[in-house]
């Protein structure tokens, strides 16, 4: 396979002869002269012997010489044009090398990485293994904290399922969805703590604190607001048709067809006639409690009580967006210094754990109070007792990492 050099060096000369060519043949062109093969070859011969003198043409009659100049700006636009031309070439060639060269790179790579692949996996173990041992205690108790929600919430779901079998209510619907994912989202978070991804955990945990708000939320405005909840779904839908039509044919996808947007959007249509102005808005089905032009989560935070978990909504908002703060700073570092973490690390897991034990704490007590008895009321408080601990055991480790990390550095001269 040539190099991108020899294709240089063995595209350059046809390059300039290219460029040189043009030239003559414009300035022969002004003297009547047609510019031939022969001409041609012999302003190649012209052009390897260093362009010292004028091209000389040939006699036309017996006593004028037809000569061609090249001036400065003759020089200039030549060096010009050979160099954009060279570097469109010179890219082409890249890339023809480069496509040519990727399939058996590829193969040449997976064949080394079998090995590297068992390397790593070993590596990856034993890395889980000693992070389990540092922080089996908060992981535990948040593991048995979402047993517990696990179990107590799907109880209660099947008493409320299988009680209203003919009609199940709106508010009961959508706050059995709701807290299934909250103990999803929590099994993601512990996943991800387990595998050493602090910001990865406390993202999610930025979905489980959203599913916390709409449930408080529809707990306190009741039936009417679940129902307009569960019929957004149609605003959504249309929203997602409508974009996914627009982008399908860059994405190679097949489009909906016209009478399935038909029926979409005839879903769409009855949800806003049904529920009135604003429902088709962002954010539209919480339209009905918060009269704005524009509702964002601020305003349903705020109208949940949650507006002091703010902060921490923040803090888990850097690690989904690609703004400075998320570059700049790392929740998985002991230290704030100029490392760059690109993979798992061992600290950082109090804010995601204890923020997801808090949550889902409150999820499961505002599902369990819509058939409160005196057993589910005992599980809400050992919970909450329990939500303290979980607090107290990270943070605990996450000091002892901390005090070590700071008696090695203090250790080094």
């Amino acid at each position: 396979m040539p190099s991108l050099q020899k294709i240089y060096d063995d595209t350059s000369p046809g390059v300039i002869l290219e460029i040189a060519t043009g030239i003559v043949a414009r300035k022969l062109a002004k003297k009547g002269v047609r510019f031939t093969p022969a001409l041609k070859r012999k302003l190649k011969k012209w052009l390897g012997a260093g362009i010292e003198t004028d091209f000389v043409v040939g006699r036309c009659g017996p006593n004028k010489q037809i000569t061609v100049t090249f001036t400065t700006r003759d020089f200039r636009r030549l060096r010009g044009q050979f160099s954009r031309l060279m570097t469109e070439r010179t890219t082409i060639a890249a890339t023809e090398m480069t496509m040519r060269l990727a399939r058996p790179t590829l193969r040449k790579i997976r064949t080394a990485w079998k090995a590297g692949a068992k390397h790593e996996l070993k590596s990856t173990v034993r890395f889980e293994r000693r992070l389990a041992g540092r922080w089996r205690t908060p992981l535990n108790l948040l593991e048995l904290q979402l047993q517990l929600a696990r179990e107590t919430g799907g109880e209660l779901n099947d008493e409320l399922r299988g009680r209203n079998k003919r009609k199940l209510s709106a508010l009961v619907d959508s706050l059995t969805r709701l807290h299934a994912r909250c103990c999803l989202i929590t099994g993601e978070v512990v996943a991800l703590i387990r595998a050493g991804y602090a910001n990865g955990a406390m993202t999610r945990w930025r979905s489980l604190h959203e599913a916390t708000v709409v449930m408080d939320l529809l707990s306190k405005h009741g039936n009417d607001l679940a129902k307009r909840y569960l019929d957004y779904d149609a605003v959504d839908s249309w929203r997602a048709a409508e974009q996914y039509n627009k982008f399908s044919d860059q994405l190679g996808l097949v489009k909906y067809t016209d009478s399935e947007l038909a029926a979409i959007k005839a879903k769409f249509d009855a949800a806003v006639l049904r529920h009135g102005p604003g429902f088709d808005k962002t954010n539209g089905w919480v339209a009905s409690i918060l009269p704005k032009k524009k509702i964002d989560f601020l305003d349903l935070e705020a109208a949940a009580d949650l507006s002091h978990l703010r902060p921490y909504y923040k803090l888990a908002s850097h690690g989904v967006h690609a703004g400075p703060k998320g570059v700049l700073f790392e929740i998985g570092l002991v230290t704030n210094e100029s490392l760059l973490l690109v993979g798992p690390s061992n600290f950082g897991f109090t804010d995601p754990g204890h923020n997801a034990a808090l949550a889902l704490n409150r999820a499961t007590a505002i599902l369990l109070m819509q058939a409160i008895t005196d057993e589910r009321m005992l599980t809400m408080q050992v919970m909450t007792e329990l939500t303290r601990d979980i607090g107290h055991a990270f943070l605990k480790v996450q000091k002892r990492i901390r005090a070590i990390e700071e008696a090695n550095r203090s250790a080094v001269p």
